[in-house]
């Protein structure tokens, strides 16, 4: 009885010796488990970069969304994140890969009929920063076009030096656009001068003529009791004209202030034929 009872002691034993071992060894699989995932996100994390300024240039952004009124067209402005960099005009047709872009393009819109884009495009700053430093004629600075383009053929029509442009609301067949004040081409200005001088022409050269003197005829004296009179009276013209001299000056001042803007040239573009008329000295426009 006792060999017995020994013998069902030492299985018990055993049993717990096993349920142990099973315990530790699913902890120590729980264990390396966690490990492994610590691990894995610590490579993880290793892998990617912290940011810096350098990436904020890669963030670009999109402005200026427009649908033409047909719905096949659609134009957008990408800006770079850069700060010295350009944006670009995508002008893309809807359910096909054709597509335009334009460099530095801004003020974009379709045309009524949606057969035209028209924009302005702005110049290169870095070449006009050079020519600044280059201290370049005012003529040989790059300045702001305007462009149409037919969205069809691609054709573009170019005009430099545009001060603003427009197309009817609900009209396609006409462009209207302002041109900037040209610059002066002649160098050379005729003047007249207030200085008029004359000599004779004699055998020893040019000799200015010799003026006789004009001597001052003295007028007679007056008596003194008149000349007191005339002298009250004129103290009393001169009093009572000097407010009207003073609103005269004002008058004067403020209208020079006043300068009177001056008007370039106003065109207007039939887009069906090309043809075109102008207008001098138009100030502003408007359909």
């Amino acid at each position: 009885m006792r060999h017995e009872k020994c013998t069902l002691f030492d299985k018990e034993k055993e049993m717990k010796t096993t349920k142990s071992k099973i315990r530790c060894g699913g902890m120590l699989s729980i264990l390396v488990l966690a490990l492994g995932l610590i691990a894995s996100v610590a490579s993880a994390d290793e892998s990617k970069q912290p940011l810096d300024h350098s990436d904020y240039d890669r963030w670009n952004t999109i402005s200026l969304q427009r649908i033409s009124n047909d719905g096949k067209w659609i134009m957008y402005v990408i800006n770079s994140g850069k700060a010295d960099g350009d944006s670009t005009l995508v002008i893309r047709k809807n359910a096909a890969p054709k597509q335009y872009t334009v460099v530095r393009a801004r003020a974009a819109r379709f045309t009524f009929d949606s057969k035209f884009a028209m924009y302005h495009i702005a110049p290169d700053p870095k070449l006009v920063e050079k020519l600044k430093k280059d201290k370049a004629q005012p003529e040989a600075m790059p300045s702001a076009q305007m462009e149409l383009l037919e969205l069809a053929t691609g054709d573009h029509f170019t005009v430099a030096r545009v001060k603003s442009f427009s197309s009817p609301e609900e009209n396609g067949d006409w462009l209207a656009y302002l041109l900037e004040t040209p610059f002066e081409k002649d160098t050379v200005k005729e003047q007249t001068s207030d200085v008029v001088e004359s000599y004779e022409v004699t055998p020893e050269g040019l000799r200015r003529p010799v003026k006789p003197l004009k001597l001052k005829k003295r007028e007679p004296e007056e008596p003194k009791s008149e000349t007191k009179e005339k002298e009250k009276s004129k103290s009393k013209t001169e009093s009572k004209e000097e407010p009207v001299e003073k609103k005269s000056k004002s008058d004067d001042e403020k209208s020079k202030e006043k300068k009177k803007e001056i008007g370039t040239v106003f065109v207007v573009r039939d887009l069906r034929t090309g043809a075109e008329r102008r207008f001098p000295n138009v100030v502003s426009f408007r359909f």
